[in-house]
């Protein structure tokens, strides 16, 4: 089969500034270049697309209006995501912009001129189909942005143009019929599971010092040295392609349509049932007419999926597919090549279509707004510019508001919701508070030292929220700006943000002023979670589709890998220190900044009991401690136990009996070198929160449903979480999901994999020695 990523494919951007956003490739590098030596494509996209316009409207305001703002730049193919649309040969996409032109600011602004001049006509007269009519195809791509584009190709393709989708290339030739595979998923998927060392293993940002030189003189031996690196890194794209190959080899429509019946019996969903189902929802046209139950059945669990992020799209999508479904019964599209399951895949569709239906009914915004506090620590004035760079982007993802909650219009439902949100206004189904706690004293944010004054709640809160869209302002409060909520934590021993997040929690559960959901967040959020992960959260939030039955939620991307089979992620505990694997025995050494006799403290502090790894005392979660918190959550504990950890947490007695302190509180022993707190309480911390949230993972619980291990459960893997929070790991973590530690350190050659699969090795090894010495005797 040929390339499937060529000049004219539309593709949606995923990572960046441009998240969300849909372009044409110009250009594929499919092996890399030596400046970028990864797979990628050269983009034109469209940055700002033409808003609506109305008969009514003057013609200077219909220009304004009509305008296009494009951009153009290299992207990863980890960072795009492709679609089935292609734009027509006559637009000549690979002359929208050269490389040369990207080589000089000058350039760049040309080729943006060009882009925009083409769009425009474009748009002003799209190309025609084979009936002479306008195009689908340059429609569908030039659409406002939305970050919900999948919903939008398929709900458009239901409801809109089911007979007119121009259909340019199909992925399938051949028709093979509900047993295609997905034979360019693998040179898709290949960069990211290749390229992960070149990304810092802490922020995910691209660091540009792990690839060769761009340009400069290069000596024989430099020369030499490159063209090795060169025939080294060939080497690896084989054996990573090579490898993911023969994971994909297998999937068809068919592998998942059992993954979904396995999913509807035992909740199980993993990381190729994410895979496929991207590849058929980006495909679905050509997927319906090449496995017609597949595509249906994709369609209605994509739709199950959105009814925990945006009921109002959820509901449409049912009833778009609903007639769909309809309609190809009528048409005799409901068959296979093959007659093999057909009764099973006809239950299976049926069970589908229940599913949805019971969503549908059962699924309700909440009669009063949520109350939603987000809790940020402060320590200087660069972390306001941070936390406003943060509500900016909420600002940006503010759904769009549907006064009808996704009812068709004219029904009982549909005024009972108008009526509802007339009276909500736009508080929509959730309110927002903003707490602040200076943990570095108030000098550096206030310029004094004495009690908190309302100028200077004032003069913060211009500061955070000066600027930002009105709509989200009113979530935050009515009349101008909003306040926020201002205060100083004093501690004995500064431990960060472990102890802003518990003596809020302690304050406000003493108080009986918990919020329905809590936020706990960094200051600079926007780098340890993903900005299409805080916009699905706030969107779910704001249109009241947020689950009930999620009361913890770790939000970081972050995790220790490789996934274990049973879904969970791997020990931070075992990765960081030497433990050995038997009744008594000692914990360390450590790697730098992980203190093993710290971590034996906090977690009797925390849990009242002793550490034990070999009775199962683990940890495991997600890094940079961004967290979701329900009320229901914390009050599973009694408010006490909150007021006792937040101040045990950062007392002096708790830290005088660590070695090297005798009774005082040593900057070189209980404080980081370079952090003016203790960063090894939050470090341990990260992976201990859904121990205190979770019951499942309560380490002083009897209750005979705990969790035998204590590591948390990836959101893929969580069988508690619903189908529409279970997404598909950060594109930097793939590699741990689809390949084991042994691959990783076979196929790519990673340190990280090659550490972890000997750190397996040895467990296994010390594990057997004391087994072995039981048996003697």
């Amino acid at each position: 089969m040929g390339k499937f990523l060529k000049a004219g494919r539309v593709v949606v951007m995923l990572q960046g500034r441009y998240a969300g956003k849909k372009a044409i490739v110009v250009k594929a590098f499919d092996d890399g270049s030596k400046g970028r030596p990864f797979g990628h494509c050269l983009v034109a996209g469209i940055n700002r697309a033409p808003l609506k316009v109305t008969r009514a409207m003057s013609k200077k305001k219909i220009t304004k209006r009509t305008k296009v703002k494009p951009f153009v730049k290299y992207v990863n193919y980890n960072h795009i995501m492709p679609t089935r649309y292609q734009v027509p040969a006559e637009m000549s996409p690979a002359t929208i912009c050269t490389d040369q032109q990207m080589d000089t600011p000058d350039g760049r602004k040309e080729a943006r001129k060009l882009a925009k001049s083409l769009f425009q006509e474009k748009f002003a007269a799209p190309p025609a189909d084979k009936a002479g009519r306008p195009s689908k195809d340059w429609s569908c791509a030039s659409d406002r942005a939305s970050s919900t584009f999948t919903l939008a190709v398929l709900i458009r393709f239901t409801e809109l143009c089911p007979d007119q989708v121009e259909i340019v290339q199909s992925p399938w030739p051949e028709k093979p019929g509900c047993d295609a595979t997905f034979p360019w998923a693998p040179a898709a998927l290949a960069p990211a599971l290749l390229h992960g060392p070149a990304y810092h293993p802490h922020t995910g940002e691209y660091i540009k010092d792990l690839l060769p030189a761009q340009s400069g003189r290069w000596s024989d031996e430099a020369e030499k040295s490159r063209d090795e690196e060169e025939q080294h890194q060939a080497a690896r794209r084989l054996r990573v392609r090579q490898v993911v190959a023969n994971r994909w080899e297998g999937l068809t429509f068919r592998s998942f349509m059992q993954g979904v019946e396995e999913y509807y019996r035992t909740g199980r969903w993993g990381i190729e049932m994410v895979a496929l189902l991207t590849q058929i929802i980006s495909n679905f046209a050509f997927a319906l007419a090449e496995c017609a139950p597949a595509a249906l059945v994709t369609g209605l669990v994509k739709a199950e999926s959105l009814y925990d992020l945006d009921l109002a799209s959820a509901r449409k999508m049912t009833r778009g597919l609903r007639r769909l479904t309809r309609s190809a019964q009528q048409n005799g599209r409901l068959v296979w090549r093959s007659a093999q399951n057909f009764s099973l895949w006809e239950d299976l569709l049926a069970a589908a279509l229940r599913r949805t239906e019971r969503l549908e009914e059962s699924r309700r915004a909440p009669e009063r707004p949520w109350l939603v506090d987000m809790v940020v620590p402060l320590c200087s004035p660069k972390e306001l510019d941070a936390v406003r760079a943060g509500l900016a982007l909420m600002g940006g993802s503010m759904p769009a508001r549907d006064d009808f909650d996704g009812w068709p219009e004219g029904t009982a439902r549909a005024r009972q919701a108008q009526a509802h949100n007339r009276i909500r206004g736009h508080w929509r189904h959730a309110r927002f508070r903003l707490h602040v706690y200076m943990v570095c004293g108030s000098y550096s944010l206030l310029g004094h030292d004495t009690d908190i004054s309302t100028n200077d709640v004032a003069h913060l809160s211009k500061a955070i929220f000066n600027g930002l869209p009105g709509d989200l302002l009113r979530i935050f409060g009515e009349g101008g700006l909003p306040s926020i909520r201002l205060a100083k934590l004093e501690e004995e021993v500064p431990t960060g943000d472990v102890a802003v997040y518990l003596h809020h929690l302690a304050q406000a559960s003493m108080s009986s002023s918990l919020a329905n959901v809590s936020l706990l967040l960094h200051p600079d959020f926007l780098e340890h979670v993903r900005p299409w992960k805080m916009s699905q959260v706030f969107q779910a939030l704001l249109n009241g589709a947020w689950s009930p039955s999620v009361d913890f939620l770790y939000l970081g991307w972050r995790h220790e890998g490789p996934v274990s089979p049973d879904g969970r992620v791997a020990s931070h505990l075992r990765y960081h220190c030497d433990v050995e694997p038997w009744e008594g025995g000692k914990i360390g050494p450590c790697d730098s900044g992980y203190n093993p006799r710290l971590l034996q403290n906090l977690w009797r502090m925390v849990f009242g009991t002793d550490l034990s790894p070999f009775a199962g005392d683990d940890l495991g979660g997600y890094d940079f401690s961004q967290l979701l918190v329900t009320r229901r959550a914390v009050e599973r504990r009694p408010a006490r136990y909150w007021r006792y950890l937040s101040r045990v947490i950062s007392a002096r007695a708790s830290f005088e009996l660590l070695p090297g302190a005798r009774g005082f509180i040593s900057r070189r022993t209980d404080l980081s070198p370079h952090d003016p707190f203790n960063k090894g309480v939050c470090a341990w911390f990260e992976h201990l929160w859904h121990m205190l949230f979770d019951p499942r993972f309560f380490p002083d619980s009897k209750h005979a449903s705990k969790e035998s291990d204590l590591r948390a459960f990836t959101t893929l893997h969580d069988p508690m979480l619903p189908l529409g929070l279970r997404a598909g790991p950060d594109s930097v973590m793939g590699r741990h999901y689809w390949l084991s530690a042994e691959e990783q350190c076979n196929a790519i050659k990673d340190e990280q994999g090659c550490r972890i699969l000997q750190m397996q090795r040895d467990w296994r090894r010390q594990s057997a020695k004391p087994a072995a010495a039981m048996e003697r005797t």
